[in-house]
């Protein structure tokens, strides 16, 4: 090779001589491999006594003779030696004949399995039945799709990352329909159970299992081999050579680019060699980067290693004996092999299964799949990649051994997750991402975690990570070094393996089964009370923040735990003694919890009203406040679901209300709401950003159903157990407002006093948020449990506001819903009932609209409203109101009736506190020198008087005869006091036609027909003419400029006139043909010779219809996951069948390229260009459409710098685009939005469409285009 001899010369000197020697041995190996026979090798294994030691042998000889030869790869070659040499004996042993005879019997004698188990390719289509899938991970490949019932429910679409295997068969990943039409189960349970070896011979088994047994046990200690010098033992050779490898590894934090650069540098190779040695590397994990002897290759190394360890750790090079990377190239080969072989046996795949989880001489952990898995991180990608799929076609496909390989997974869990959180590899890579193939099986989740403990294994694992804590013993992200946030961002994973777990619900309980939930529970309030109170704030006064806290690692935890915490609440609420156990040990948490950070807090009384209170000395503005408080919120989830399921009435005994302290409940999520009313009022404004976006995550709808909601739940329950004037007294206490409204005239001073408008306002700003906050504790019921009302009501009310502030598409009522594990909203059940579908037209989406019936059940003060919703809802509500000639005013709606737990709340609206604030309030309204109140102070106290009164009415309405009224506001407030066509007849052109005809007949003969109305003639002549008219007409305009007149640009009956007009022709036809006669004959003449013209006359051919018709783009298919299927088989066609990551389809010609690779890049110009770019240059001069199939996006190309993103012509079923496929609906063809990019592209305006797109985003112009 040319980069050796440009070496030092002695190296260089050994690399020719090795060349050489090469050069002349390698037909020599090549005779003595081809005279191997594969029939006798298997005899003479048959004959042997120690069959391990024969085999090592055989393979110590000639691996090293096939593989690894020199310093390029040759697969292909490799493969047919490997398979002739050292694979076919091992077929001839187990068959004890040819086995394409063999093989074929045993799969004949197979009893096919009902499970699929196709193992998905990158960027396949899956599909996930949303009625029958037990979570979203069950899934389809697309044959067992269209073959099923699930096909005409909904479903969602996605594309494969590579991995997983299609769910078909397996009862327990589908509530119904488990079969598609090819693997329908027709055999009973016993049957099913049936030992799969039956179907073997005693000696077939003997056989099987000696090969399977030597095989799988060298390929497991070939892979995991650890030295680079020494072969195992029994595979050392005689004479060892002097030829090694530099062996590169791929890691996650060197770039494409760095990796070709240092290549450059330390093999002295071209940068189209480096590409393709980075190419290599990171599609299979290592590459061999040079070959020679162990000095030359060490030299590569040491430069490796130096260019790289500047800033970051340094690539992993390994100087390692050919014979050793000979070994492993057959091992990976070895694996495929067998996963090839047990595809023909169930009996063949049960013996591996055998194989592989039989302990050693060692016990604990000494089975091969356990070496393998603990090696895991220690392997390269390509490694990873085969021996987890072998996992897959066998472990995992037999439904005995998936339950003991579950058993070693889940006691080795620690161990794994340690290893993938010190790797860097992507999880897809690791063995821990099997985790979801085994914790979403309803029945091995509920066996781990009854037998391995399973829930207290992964939270336990996960809180060893997260060790920096602070003296209470609470989370701290502050001082986060870069290796610990990526070890955080790594550890999350643990989180989804635990929602795993909990996904499918028990419908029975065992004791055991309580007994290790609970279990699981306690470490979960563990890790719960870590995240109470961490992140504390403290109210910045003076000056503002000099450093904006880390806030994002203790929202990123709460965000992933959002989906965990209520499942755990589900399955609290499917068992009433684990409910009630679970509520009193989150009780026993909250207690520990408060004792833990009083922040020496004394003891004040409240006096108001004639009302007295004691609570505690606390300002949110001035003392440490907290918007981490999961501890609270559960027990609140937990208290709704003690109403819910009536265990409240019916156990009363069992439950420890008597412990429950109601100020201690409401203290912390009350100064939670505080501190955002004070956000709003702008008092926080120095402490920065951070805190602005914790504000907005508590109320955002991917937190709020854990941590704003369950605040407001919290306070309802505190209220429902206080007397309503103690919890309104701590409530103004909290807000810094019991002064202003317990002191007479204090208010009046207050305002007159204080000049500086800024607090006044900021007290205007927190009276209206506690009004605000005491509308939403009286009257959000919408939960079930706080009001007796279904989930399906709470749905339909949120959509119900949501469509209040304008019409939305389908995609944005989604994403402003709460979803639940299974990425359900559960809107598609109700959206009907409350919303009209409008159609898009050929641009926009289509929208749902509010129905005219639901209006009335608008809430000017939802709770889920953002200050600009709110605003928006109030003026659409009120514009509509207008428009119907309505009263514009917005009353509060009728509200369903709270459940019994809660009943009391109401008493909040007519208890004296209440009404002293409103009276207040409204007296401020009418004195002129009153407090300094604002509107949106006074509209809150109507709408808490139209609330009383509602609730009034209701009592009034309910009450039987015998019930005293206890609902008395009312009484309490009031005061004892008082076409035309042109018919012209044109003889002489038709005259002019009727000659011209006759010519016409003269030339062509006798196969010209007869003509005899000259009328009609007139007629036809003058519609052939007036296509090339009007093209000749915009080739003269956009040739020399000439204005068109306007008549021209309107269709008419004058048209023809305008046209000749414009081009200076004559639009009489005499004029036409008879003025020009000679030009005309000779024309008539030549044409009517012409053989085509001859045989078109004759009605041997067709006529070419003029115009031609234009040129169209390719017809596309209605579903687009036909699109997605053959992308997912279309391969890279520069990288040895590797599965292109971007493919993209040419919408002009229809060829499909690997896209935005450098495997795939070409020199244009001088230039690397990406092959789309290319493409476009071969296909449409420079200008070119694609679509890019994995993220149904449409791409314009013109030239190498330009270039847009376009919407793409497919839509889901509720008119929209889904660009990056991240909904799932399915998408089918709008041929509408199809004809316009045609239409853009035939008008030759994408390169105009570019310019404006470029225009409006200004970051498109800095994406490198010339490299997609």
């Amino acid at each position: 090779m040319r980069r050796r001899r440009s070496s030092s010369s002695s190296s260089s000197a050994g690399g020719e001589k090795m060349a050489a020697d090469r050069e002349t041995e390698v037909p020599a190996i090549d005779r003595s491999l081809l005279e191997c026979s594969a029939e006798e090798t298997a005899l003479k294994w048959l004959q042997t006594p120690d069959l391990p030691k024969e085999i090592y042998k055989h393979l110590a000889y000639y691996v090293p003779k096939i593989y690894c030869r020199g310093p390029n790869p040759a697969p292909q070659s490799e493969d047919l030696l490997a398979q002739q040499v050292l694979l076919g004996p091992m077929e001839w042993y187990l068959c004890g004949e040819d086995p394409a005879f063999g093989f074929q019997k045993l799969e004949q004698s197979n009893k096919p399995s009902h499970l699929c188990g196709r193992v998905f390719k990158v960027g396949e289509p899956t599909y996930s039945c949303r009625d029958c899938a037990v979570d979203p991970t069950c899934v389809l490949c697309m044959e067992c799709f269209l073959g099923s019932v699930h096909r005409e429910h909904r479903y969602r679409m996605t594309t494969s990352g590579g991995g997983g295997f299609c769910d078909c068969g397996d009862t327990e990943a589908w509530k119904e329909g488990p079969y598609c039409q090819k693997h329908e189960h027709n055999t009973s349970e016993t049957e099913e159970e049936e030992d799969p070896l039956v179907h073997l011979t005693e000696d077939m088994i003997a056989k099987v299992y000696n090969i399977f047994a030597i095989m799988f046990q060298y390929a497991v200690d070939i892979l995991t081999w650890e030295k680079e010098n020494d072969l195992p033992p029994g595979l050392e050779t005689v004479e060892k050579t002097d030829t090694y490898f530099c062996m590169l590894f791929n890691d996650e934090v060197h770039t494409y680019e760095q990796v070709i650069y240092t290549l450059q540098k330390a093999v002295n190779c071209t940068q189209k060699e480096a590409i393709g040695f980075a190419t290599t590397v990171d599609r299979d994990g290592r590459r061999s980067v040079r070959y020679g002897d162990f000095q030359y290759c060490d030299q590569a190394k040491s430069v490796i290693v130096r260019s790289t360890s500047r800033q970051t750790k340094p690539l992993k090079v390994q100087v390692m004996h050919s014979s050793i990377v000979a070994h492993q190239s057959f091992g990976l080969k070895l694996l495929t092999w067998l996963g090839n072989i047990i595809g023909y046996s169930d009996g063949l795949r049960r013996i591996l299964c055998q194989v592989g989880l039989q302990e050693g001489p060692e016990g604990e952990n000494s089975s091969l799949v356990d070496k393998l898995m603990l090696s895991d991180s220690k392997l390269w990608k390509g490694a990873r990649s085969v021996y987890h799929q072998l996992f897959m076609s066998s472990l995992l496909m037999d439904l005995k051994y998936k339950k003991l390989f579950a058993i070693r997974f889940a006691r080795n869990y620690e161990r794994l997750q340690n290893d993938y959180v010190k790797d860097d590899h992507d999880r897809e890579y690791s063995i821990a991402d099997l985790s979801v193939q085994i914790f979403t099986v309803p029945s091995l989740a509920r066996m781990l975690i009854i037998e391995e403990n399973l829930m207290t294994t992964i939270i336990s694992t996960f809180m060893d990570h997260l060790r920096h804590r602070d003296i209470q013993g609470r989370f701290q992200f502050e001082r986060y070094t870069a290796l610990q946030a990526f070890k955080f961002r790594r550890v999350q994973s643990l989180i989804l393996d635990l929602k795993y777990v909990l996904i499918s619900k028990p419908v029975d309980w065992s004791d055991d089964l309580r007994q290790k939930f609970l279990d699981g529970f306690d470490i979960f309030l563990e890790l719960l009370k870590c995240m109470q109170g961490m992140d504390p704030i403290t109210r910045q006064v003076g000056q503002h923040i000099e450093m904006e806290p880390e806030w994002e690692a203790a929202f990123t935890l709460q965000m992933k735990l959002t989906h965990v915490i209520s499942m755990m609440q589900d399955w609290c609420a499917l068992d009433e003694k684990v409910l009630i156990e679970a509520y009193k040990k989150s009780l026993t948490t909250l207690m520990q919890c408060h004792s833990g950070f009083t922040d020496g807090e004394q003891p004040i009384d409240l006096n108001m009203c004639g009302h007295s209170v004691e609570t505690i000395r606390y300002c949110v503005s001035q003392e440490k406040v907290s918007i981490h408080l999961p501890v609270s919120r559960l027990l609140a989830g937990l208290h709704v679901l003690l109403s819910k399921s009536e265990v409240a009435y019916k156990f009363p005994e069992q439950l420890p209300m008597s412990e429950l302290s109601p100020p201690m409940l409401i203290e912390h999520p009350l100064r939670c709401l505080v501190l955002c009313a004070q956000v709003h009022a702008g008092m926080w404004r120095r402490n920065g950003f951070s805190l602005v976006n914790q504000i907005y995550y508590y109320h955002n709808v991917k937190c709020r159903r854990e941590m704003f909601d369950k605040d407001i739940v919290m306070l309802q329950t505190g209220a429902s157990m206080m007397d309503p004037n103690h919890f309104l007294m701590i409530m103004l206490s909290r807000f810094e407002l019991y002064q202003i409204f317990s002191t007479p005239d204090y208010g009046k001073r207050f305002s007159s006093e204080n000049s500086n408008k800024d607090v006044v306002q900021q007290n205007n700003t927190l009276i209206e948020e506690m009004l605000y906050l005491i509308i939403i504790i009286v009257g959000e019921r919408f939960i079930p449990g706080v009001g007796q009302v279904t989930a399906t009501d709470e749905i339909k009310r949120e959509i119900i506001h949501q469509l209040s502030i304008r019409p939305m598409a389908h995609s944005e009522l989604v994403k402003a819903l709460p979803e639940d594990e299974n990425k359900e909203t559960g809107m598609e059940s109700v959206i009907e009932a409350v919303a009209c579908f409008k159609k898009p037209g050929l641009t926009g989406r289509g929208l749902y609209e509010l129905k005219p019936e639901c209006a009335k059940y608008f809430n000017l003060y939802f709770y889920h409203f953002s200050r600009a919703e709110q605003s928006k809802a109030e003026e659409a509500q009120r514009k509509i109101r207008r428009q119907n000639r309505e009263d514009t005013a917005l009353p509060p709606p009728v509200l369903p009736p709270f459940c019994p737990l809660f009943e009391s709340l109401i008493n909040i609206l007519q208890c004296d506190v209440m009404l002293c604030i409103m009276r207040t309030i409204l007296q401020w309204a009418v004195e002129h020198n009153g407090y300094a109140w604002s509107e949106s102070m006074l509209q809150r106290v109507l709408h808490l008087t139209g609330m009383a009164l509602q609730e009034e009415k209701q009592h009034i309405e309910n009450a039987d005869e015998d019930n005293v009224i206890t609902f008395t506001f009312s009484q309490k407030i009031s005061r004892p006091e008082e076409n035309g066509m042109d018919q012209e007849n044109p003889t002489g052109e038709e005259e002019a036609v009727l000659a011209l005809h006759k010519c016409l007949g003269r030339y062509a003969g006798s196969a010209f027909k007869e003509m005899s109305s000259g009328w009609h003639l007139w007629r036809s002549i003058k519609a052939g003419i007036m296509p090339f008219l009007r093209c000749s007409a915009m080739f003269f305009h956009y040739l020399n400029g000439v204005p068109v007149p306007p008549e021209l640009q309107v269709s008419g009956a004058n048209q023809f006139e305008h046209l000749c007009s414009y081009l200076s022709l004559p639009n009489n036809l005499v004029c036409l043909f008879q003025e020009n006669s000679k030009i005309t004959d000779t024309l008539v003449e030549s044409w009517c010779n012409n053989d085509e013209v001859k045989r078109y006359l004759q009605g041997q051919r067709q006529a070419i219809s003029y115009p031609r018709e234009s040129n169209k783009l390719i017809d596309l298919p209605d579903d687009y996951s036909s699109l997605i299927n053959q992308a997912s088989n279309f391969s890279c066609p520069k990288s040895g069948g590797d599965k292109s990551r971007a493919p993209t389809l040419c919408l002009v010609c229809g060829t499909m390229l690997c896209s935005q690779s450098y495997c795939c890049q070409t020199e244009l110009e001088g230039e690397d260009v990406g092959a789309c770019t290319a493409h476009t240059f071969i296909c449409g001069s420079g200008v070119g459409i694609f679509l890019r199939v994995r993220e149904c996006q449409v791409l314009f190309l013109a030239g190498k710098t330009k270039g847009c993103f376009y919407a793409p012509p497919y839509l889901d079923d509720y008119g929209e685009t889904d660009q990056g496929l991240r909904r799932g609906n399915p998408l089918h063809l709008c041929r509408e939005r199809f004809k316009k990019i045609q239409k853009l592209w035939q008008q030759h305006s994408i390169t105009e469409e570019i310019g404006h797109a470029q225009e409006a985003n200004q970051t498109l112009v800095g994406i490198d285009w010339q490299h997609l």
